[in-house]
């Protein structure tokens, strides 16, 4: 195509943003035709040459030639998307939810209609990972991608850790920062990053993994006492997202991590998010960078629309040097916390290595297996790893413990 112009679904953050850099880069060959938006009272939505709150006025116009969407709602974008594919639109969406939810449908729509369908700004807003595992990193075998893919929780961690602060008061500062949804669920609970991280499986391995065999544990039971064991060991907690093959297995998890001074993650600071991809050739390759936010998000749509311009697209990823199986049946060493004592007990620990009780606050810790710890009711618990060292086929990798 030697010129996008653009349907736009959706005006909020994101598509504010977008906005913002297409009217600045007025020397790209991208325009935005018409934006359809729920509410067309909000100030600023007059020009109905330009915004309407009927999608069918974006499809029936002829001048439109390709679309984007970037509506909080889920269920909505899958079926924008959906229509727009099989229209033989090019599409960019930035719903990671959307993406991970109906991957393996809209991936078959894609390729019986020859169509385009890219998505780096639903992983890690400005950081480029899905494109570069599609291009830089697309010879190599990878080993691992560990990273902090959700910027929400990493600013209540750093708020937690650097000012004491509880879990309750953290929130509610990220919520008026507009970090943090009014619903948190998503974000706190592990179900953003998991979205992330299966479309990371995907363009790393080629492996198409059900999103519900991806062990998740958040932050929402998090106590005071766990950042302050943390502290008192010069730890910081870190919700990290890993997939890791070796020897014929892949795993893959999200779950609060306890990492020191070496760990990359350390340094991560607020709502930043950093991604560390480990290749047979490539080695260590570190993407660090802004993981939401109206500009750097809308700057990864933009990417994705002068991707289109070029003539890039998603190649299937091809991955024929892999043959490994995906198998959550790895060994992990974990802290599991509460104020139940009987629901410490639940957990089937295969070794156990220190325990601590009060009248209010108990811990253990030791080791466990991860399809074990993801069938477990997690209510009231707060689940850490100890390291990010996972034992998979019996090799035990990064494995600097803490006891």
């Amino acid at each position: 195509m030697k010129q996008l112009t653009i349907g736009l679904f959706g005006h909020g953050c994101v598509g504010r943003g977008l906005q913002d850099i297409v009217n600045h880069r007025d020397s790209d060959p991208i325009t935005i035709k018409k934006i359809c938006v729920r509410d067309l009272n909000k100030p600023g939505r007059e020009d109905r040459s330009l915004y309407t709150d009927n999608k069918n006025d974006i499809f029936n116009d002829s001048d439109i030639n390709i679309i984007v969407e970037v509506i909080d709602d889920a269920d909505e974008a899958y079926t924008i998307v959906k229509r727009a594919l099989i229209e033989k639109y090019p599409v960019i969406t930035a719903n990671k939810k959307m993406l991970a939810t109906h991957y393996t449908e809209l991936k078959e729509i894609v390729k019986d209609t020859n169509g385009l369908l890219l998505y780096d700004a639903a992983v890690c807003g400005a950081i480029p990972l899905i494109t570069n595992l599609e291009s830089h990193f697309s010879f190599d075998h990878i080993n691992s991608i560990q990273g902090v893919f959700n910027g929400t929780t990493n600013y209540i961690l750093t708020k937690q850790h650097e000012e004491g602060k509880s879990f309750e008061e953290t929130l509610k500062d990220a919520q008026e920062k507009g970090f943090a949804e009014t619903d948190p669920t998503a974000d706190i609970d592990g179900f953003d990053a998991k979205y992330k991280l299966k479309l990371v499986i995907a363009h790393a391995y080629g492996l198409d993994v059900n999103i519900s065999q991806i062990p998740m544990f958040g932050i929402r039971s998090i106590k005071d006492e766990d950042v302050k064991f943390a502290i008192n060991k010069g730890l910081k907690i870190k919700l990290l997202s890993k997939v890791i093959e070796q020897n014929g297995k892949l795993t893959a998890y999200v779950a609060p991590t306890f990492v020191d001074a070496s760990n990359t993650a350390y340094g991560v600071e607020l709502e930043n998010n950093y991604a560390e991809v480990n290749g047979t050739f490539t080695n260590q390759q570190l993407l660090f960078g802004k993981g939401a936010g109206s500009h750097p998000t809308g700057s990864a749509v933009f990417a994705d629309l002068r991707a289109v311009l070029n003539g890039f697209r998603y190649k299937e990823i091809d991955k024929r040097d892999f043959n490994s199986t995906y198998d959550i049946n790895a060994l992990v060493e974990v802290f599991v916390s509460s104020s139940d004592f009987n629901s410490i007990e639940q957990i089937p620990f295969l070794e156990d290595y220190q325990s601590y009780a009060s009248d209010n606050y108990f811990y253990k810790t030791g080791k466990v297996s991860l399809q074990h710890l993801h069938g477990i009711n997690k209510q009231g618990l707060f689940v850490s790893l100890l390291s990010d060292h996972v034992e998979v086929g019996q090799q035990i990798l990064e494995s600097a413990e803490i006891h």
